[in-house]
């Protein structure tokens, strides 16, 4: 299972890791995946690279 998230740049390496390790837990629990099979690909970038609709930036310097 291959499960890509992306997400601003704003977590440290032990909150990746629990977050990890998290994910491949609860799919062991439900609805069975084997951990050893579970791929998490964390795609970080910056808050200015968000657009949620209507062309506008999210978080950015103002214009």
């Amino acid at each position: 299972m291959v499960i890509q998230i992306t997400a601003n740049a704003t977590r440290t390496i032990d909150q990746k890791r629990a977050l990890y390790a998290a994910i491949a837990r609860n799919l062991a629990d439900n609805p069975g995946v084997k951990p050893g099979n579970v791929f998490v690909n964390l795609v970080e970038v910056s808050p200015e690279n968000w657009s949620f609709g209507d062309g506008l930036m999210q978080d950015g310097p103002p214009m």
